[in-house]
């Protein structure tokens, strides 16, 4: 089983955060969220940015979360959204993190920086 955590930002998203709360509970990812929180506290590009943080558990692929993100992108407004994949196999643990720009995004793309992702364990 798959731990995946995302990183929402708030800004520039034309739905509010009830809205996508309500959003992704009805869509991509219906069968699988399991929790939200929310955070005024995050940041994208050393601005402010209030933040959905998403949990759930999959047996989706890394790479399947991948295409499914790239579309949330869109849908969302996004330039990215960050994951944090966390897989539980035989008693190994794999993580990868990444941030999912879509394909046609035209502006600089930032690598994963473990300082800016909001992980589950950091909001109340």
């Amino acid at each position: 089983m798959n731990t995946i955590t995302l990183n929402i930002g708030l800004n520039n998203n034309p739905y509010n955060l009830e809205q996508a709360k309500q959003w992704l509970s009805d869509g991509y990812l219906s069968k699988n969220i399991h929790e939200y929180k929310y955070t005024p506290d995050g940041t994208f590009v050393d601005n402010p940015e209030p933040t959905l943080i998403v949990r759930f558990t999959t047996t989706a692929s890394f790479e399947y979360l991948i295409d499914i993100l790239k579309e949330l992108d869109k849908i969302f407004t996004q330039q990215c959204i960050a994951m944090s994949w966390v897989q539980m196999k035989d008693g190994i643990q794999t993580t990868k993190e990444t941030l999912v720009y879509r394909d046609e995004f035209e502006g600089e793309r930032y690598e994963f920086d473990r300082k800016y992702f909001i992980y589950w364990e950091q909001v109340n």
